[in-house]
C-alpha cells in the first residue's frame, strides 16, 4: 500500500509539473510565436549536439578495444581524429543553441512586459488607488525575467536532457544490460526528490516573489522621498527599515536555497553512488570475461549521461514549478479586465464645453464606506469661469475627476454638451477636457518634451505661446540648455511653482474646451497666478474653466462661485452674492480665504 501511495504521489507530481508547463506555454505562446524560427533552429542544434554526445562513447569503446587492447596505433590515431571532429562539431552546435534560445527568451520576456504595461494602462483609475505602483513596476519588469529564464534555460535543458535520457538509456542497456539495472535503480530516487522539491517550490516561490516586490517598493520609496527623509533626519531609521526588509528577503530566499541544495547534494550522491557500484560490478565482469574494458568505459559514459539527464530533468521540473508560482500574479495583471470599461464610441463633430451633473452620488472604490458626493446637481455653461470652494474632503477635486471620467458616479449622470460621458469616446473626451492637478506629473525628459506631451505635433510658435501664457520663459531662459534642458525624476530640479506652470502650459497647448485647474496654481505667487488668469481671459477662444479655489483673488474674478459642502452644492453665485447671503460661505471666507489673502 505504501509503495502504491508513493507511486501515486509521483504520478500526481509529474502531472502537476506537466500541467504547470502546459499553462506556462499556453500563456506565453502569443509572445513566443514570433520567435518560432529561432526556437526551431535552436532545437535542431540541440539534436545535432545530442547525436554527437551519443556517438562519442562508441568511438571511445572502439579506441580501447580495437586500439589499446590490440596494441594497434593506427586504430587509435584514426578513431581519435574522428573523436576530435565530433568534439569540434559540437562546439558550434552548442553556441548557436545558446545564442538562439537566449535571443528568443529576451524578445519573448520583453514582449510580455510590454503587453502587461499596455494592459495596466487600460485599467480604471480605481485600480491604481488600491495597488502599489512600485510593486506593479517590479512585477512588470522583474517577473518577466522569469519568462526569459523559461526560454533561455528551462525549455532548452528540458528538450536536451529529456531526449538524452530517452536515447542514452537504450544504448546503455545495449552495452551492458546487467550493469544498467544499477543505474536505472537511481531514477525513482531522483523522481521522489523532484516530487518533494516541486511542491515546496510552488508555494515558496510565490512568497519570495511577493517579498522581492516589497523590497523593491521600500527601496524605490526611500529614493523618491530622499529630500523628506533628509529634512526629517530619518536616514538611519529608513536604512534600518530597508535592512529589515532585506533580512526578511534573505530568510525567505533561504528556504528555496535549501531545497535546491538538498536536491543537488542528494542527486550528486545517488548518481555517483550508482556509477561507483557499476564500476565495482563491471570490474568483476571484466575479470570473468563477460564484458570488455571498452564496454565498461562506454557504459560508464552512458551511465553518466543518463544520471546527469535525470538530475537535470528533476531540476527543470523544479524550475517549472518555481516559474509557474512566480508568474501567476504577472499573468493575472496581463489578463485583468477593467472593472469600468471605457466603451463609449460617440465622437461629436463639434464641442462647446457645457458641463452638467445630475443627481451625482459617488464614493471612491478604495473607500466605499466614505460618501463623497450625495446627490450633487451642477450645470456649467460653456465658456464660464467657475470657482469651486469648500472645506477639505468635501468633493471639490472629485468634480474634476468625474468630468474627465477617471471614475463613473455610483448614481446619476455627467453630461458634456448634453451627451452622457459613458456614451462618448474617452479619447475624444480627453482631447476636449484637460485636468491639471496640484502635484502634476513631470517626466524625465526635456522641458520641451514635457510641454509637448500629448501635443507632439504642435508647431514651435504654439509651444512658445503656451509658455508665454504661464510666464515660464523667465525661468526656462536661466536653464543651461533652455527648452532642451533635461529634467530629473518628476522634475526634481524645478520648484513646485515651475512644475505647475509647465503643466498648465501643456494643458493650454491642447486648446481644450474645458480646462480644470485643481489647486493647479497653489505653488504660484499671486503675481504669476494673476498673469495666468489674464492669459486665460485673453485666449483666442473661450474655454470653460473650472478652478478649485485657494485664493481670494480667484473667487473675486470668477464668473460664478459654488460652495461644495456635505456632498452637494450648498451655495452658488458671484463672490459678492455669496458673501452677502450665505452664512456657510461667509464662515469659509473668513477662515480660509482671509488667511490665504494675507499669506
Amino acid at each position: 500500500m505504501g509503495g502504491a501511495h508513493k507511486g501515486g504521489n509521483l504520478l500526481e507530481e509529474s502531472t502537476s509539473v506537466a500541467r504547470a508547463f502546459r499553462e506556462l506555454t499556453t500563456r506565453v505562446w502569443p509572445f513566443m510565436a514570433p520567435q518560432r524560427g529561432r526556437i526551431i533552429v535552436g532545437t535542431l542544434c540541440i539534436l545535432v549536439s545530442l547525436s554527437l554526445s551519443l556517438i562519442y562513447p562508441q568511438i571511445i569503446r572502439i579506441i580501447i578495444d580495437q586500439g589499446i587492447e590490440a596494441s594497434d596505433a593506427s586504430q587509435i590515431q584514426n578513431w581519435s581524429y574522428l573523436l576530435l571532429a565530433v568534439l569540434f562539431l559540437d562546439l558550434p552546435a552548442n553556441y548557436f543553441r545558446a545564442y538562439l534560445f537566449d535571443g528568443a527568451a529576451r524578445r519573448t520576456s520583453l514582449g510580455v512586459a510590454s503587453a502587461v504595461q499596455t494592459n495596466l494602462l487600460k485599467q480604471e483609475i480605481g485600480f491604481f488607488d488600491e495597488e502599489n505602483t512600485a510593486e506593479l513596476s517590479a512585477r512588470t519588469l522583474g517577473d518577466t525575467q522569469q519568462i526569459g529564464q523559461l526560454f533561455s534555460l528551462v525549455i532548452p535543458d528540458g528538450i536536451r536532457f529529456g531526449l538524452l535520457a530517452l536515447c542514452a538509456v537504450p544504448l546503455m542497456v545495449y552495452t551492458t544490460p546487467i550493469l544498467s539495472i544499477v543505474v536505472i535503480g537511481v531514477v525513482p530516487l531522483l523522481a521522489l526528490m523532484t516530487s518533494l522539491l516541486g511542491r515546496f517550490l510552488q508555494v515558496r516561490q510565490s512568497t519570495e516573489t511577493r517579498q522581492n516586490a516589497l523590497l523593491g517598493t521600500v527601496n524605490l520609496e526611500t529614493l523618491k522621498a530622499i529630500r523628506t527623509i533628509r529634512a526629517f533626519s530619518r536616514e538611519s531609521i529608513e536604512h534600518a527599515r530597508l535592512d529589515e526588509n532585506i533580512g526578511q528577503t534573505v530568510r525567505v530566499g533561504d528556504f528555496r536555497a535549501r531545497a535546491y541544495a538538498m536536491l543537488e547534494a542528494l542527486g550528486a550522491f545517488s548518481a555517483e553512488a550508482g556509477i561507483v557500484i557499476g564500476i565495482w560490478l563491471g570490474g568483476s565482469l571484466i575479470v570473468s570475461g563477460r564484458i570488455t574494458s571498452g564496454e565498461l568505459v562506454t557504459f560508464i559514459i552512458y551511465a553518466g549521461l543518463v544520471v546527469r539527464s535525470f538530475r537535470n530533468i528533476s531540476v527543470v521540473s523544479g524550475q517549472i514549478m518555481r516559474i509557474h508560482g512566480a508568474t501567476d500574479r504577472l499573468f493575472y495583471l496581463l489578463k485583468r479586465s477593467p472593472l469600468r470599461p471605457e466603451s463609449g464610441v460617440l465622437c461629436p463633430e463639434t464641442a462647446q464645453g457645457e458641463i452638467e451633473m445630475r443627481g451625482i452620488f459617488f464614493n471612491y472604490p478604495s473607500r466605499p464606506e466614505v460618501p463623497i458626493l450625495q446627490g450633487l446637481n451642477l450645470r456649467i455653461p460653456a465658456g464660464q469661469f467657475l470657482a469651486v470652494a469648500g472645506p477639505s474632503g468635501m468633493g471639490k477635486s472629485t468634480i474634476g475627476n468625474l468630468i474627465v471620467r477617471f471614475y463613473d458616479p455610483n448614481r446619476g449622470e455627467v453630461l458634456f454638451d448634453g451627451h452622457n460621458l459613458r456614451e462618448l469616446d474617452t479619447e475624444w473626451l480627453r482631447r476636449q477636457v484637460v485636468l491639471v492637478q496640484q502635484d502634476p506629473s513631470i517626466f524625465s525628459r526635456s522641458i520641451e518634451g514635457n510641454v509637448r506631451f500629448g501635443s507632439e505635433d504642435a508647431d514651435p510658435e504654439s509651444v512658445h505661446a503656451a509658455l508665454t501664457q504661464v510666464n515660464a520663459h523667465e525661468f526656462i531662459n536661466r536653464q543651461g540648455n533652455g527648452m532642451k534642458t533635461e529634467l530629473g525624476d518628476h522634475g526634481i530640479t524645478l520648484s513646485g511653482g515651475q512644475r505647475q506652470r509647465l503643466a498648465i502650459a501643456r494643458a493650454l497647448l491642447r486648446r481644450p474646451r474645458v480646462l480644470i485647474l485643481d489647486e493647479a496654481t497653489s505653488a504660484l505667487d499671486s503675481e504669476t497666478e494673476s498673469w495666468i488668469k489674464s492669459a486665460l481671459k485673453d485666449l483666442d477662444y473661450k474655454p470653460t474653466v473650472i478652478m478649485v479655489a485657494h485664493r481670494l483673488s480667484t473667487i473675486v474674478d470668477a464668473d460664478r462661485v459654488i460652495l461644495i459642502q456635505d456632498g452637494v452644492v450648498k451655495a452658488s453665485g458671484t463672490h459678492e452674492e455669496l458673501a452677502a447671503g450665505s452664512e456657510d460661505y461667509k464662515n469659509l471666507f473668513s477662515s480660509q480665504f482671509v488667511d490665504a489673502a494675507s499669506s
